[in-house]
């Protein structure tokens, strides 16, 4: 008898004929799933597993585990007992051969699906992730090889307020609605959406609010042990490693110092609560002198928090004068200084750009992040 999610045996281990045991299920189900945990296959009473303790390898190639529903019932067959029976009945091991040959399809089948799956949908969205958008495929791949996709009908939560988290989700497919603590809505996630970036960075170990399906959702957990187990890769570059601790030493600040809201003329402390919360989700944008950003919209507002910047409209007058860094007419509309509060959206459907005259940093809060 195994446990609900009991591990019956584990990729990577010995594997060897006359000594390993194979295994026929009873009751219950089991998953077999591939080195990063991936449940490739699901078992169900009558079938047999472990089979390639008949010498095909020496090393198990997958891991089996029990369901996690309820106990799971299973004969085990020795390894000294499955040598003697094929001994006297060599004729037997055409069936097992049979059996191997056409798991390896199974198994080539669903990696094929899989990958595509992966190169297809998974790494170009979190590719649109704002945290992770600076890095290259190959390492988003490896922070997709271990996901897997949930899905939700409408009505369920996704994630609870409160409750223990350490992965970032992404929205794939669906519409997802974010609930204040009355139950009334805040505001709604759409494709493409993430949220709980710092809780997969470890700077967060709650959800700070309820998001609730509001149609048939699709999403991807990415877990703190996705990230870390990415770093960890000998192919990762010191380059990256140093980026997340940036990135990690950045938010501490910003929470300690209440930024960026504590910048703003509006008297708020940088112990108030409130402003760590945002400081914590605030994004940085940084600008090195003369360099133009184009503002979009986003359902974002920035607030200027060191340097000097012009926030200047572009346009195709050629007798206006050339203001911007890369040469193009521009009209001034208002200086910035610390503190300059910018409505993104605002800004964006006007056509502003903001053009740094001195080393500058933005951070970017999320209207969302903001109202949560």
């Amino acid at each position: 008898f195994f446990g609900p999610g009991e591990a019956i045996f584990k990729y990577g281990e010995e594997c060897l004929y006359g000594v390993s045991d194979m295994y026929v299920l009873l009751a219950g189900e089991v998953d077999i799933e591939t080195d990063l945990g991936v449940v490739q296959a699901r078992l169900l009473p009558s079938e047999v597993f472990g089979e390639g303790a008949l010498g095909a390898a020496t090393q198990r190639n997958a891991s089996a585990r029990a369901w996690s529903n309820a106990y799971v019932h299973c004969a085990r067959i020795h390894g000294a007992s499955i040598a003697n029976a094929l001994k006297k009945f060599p004729q037997e091991t055409e069936w097992f051969e049979d059996l191997q040959e056409s798991r390896r399809e199974t198994n080539a089948d669903f990696m094929a699906r899989r990958n595509k799956w992966l190169s297809q949908e998974v790494i170009p969205a979190l590719a649109k992730v704002n945290l992770l958008s600076i890095h290259d495929e190959l390492f988003l791949a490896d922070m997709a090889a271990p996901l897997i996709e949930k899905q939700w009908a409408a009505g369920e939560v996704i994630v609870q307020k409160a409750a223990d988290t350490d992965a970032m989700i992404v929205l794939l497919e669906g519409e997802a609605r974010v609930e204040a603590q009355n139950g009334s809505c805040i505001d709604y996630y759409n494709d493409g959406s993430s949220f709980g970036e710092m809780a997969m960075l470890g700077l967060m170990r709650s959800n700070p609010a309820t998001v609730r399906a509001a149609t048939a959702c699709r999403t991807l957990a990415v877990r703190q042990s996705a990230l870390r187990r990415s770093l960890d890769l000998p192919t990762r570059t010191l380059q990256e490693r140093q980026e997340f601790q940036r990135i990690l030493a950045e938010r501490k600040f910003q929470v300690e110092t209440g930024i960026p809201m504590t910048l703003l003329p509006i008297a708020v402390s940088k112990d108030d609560l409130c402003a760590k919360a945002i400081a914590l989700q605030a994004e940085l944008k940084p600008l090195k002198p003369g360099e133009s950003w184009t503002l979009e919209q986003g359902g974002c507002f920035c607030v200027v928090t060191e340097g000097r910047a012009i926030l200047e409209l572009a346009s195709e007058n050629e007798r206006l004068r050339r203001l911007g860094g890369d040469e193009t007419p521009a009209v001034p509309v208002m200086p910035l200084a610390q503190g300059s509060l910018v409505l993104e959206d605002l800004a964006a459907e006007l056509g502003c750009r903001v053009r740094a005259l001195t080393h500058l940093k933005v951070h970017r809060v999320r209207y969302l992040d903001f109202n949560v």
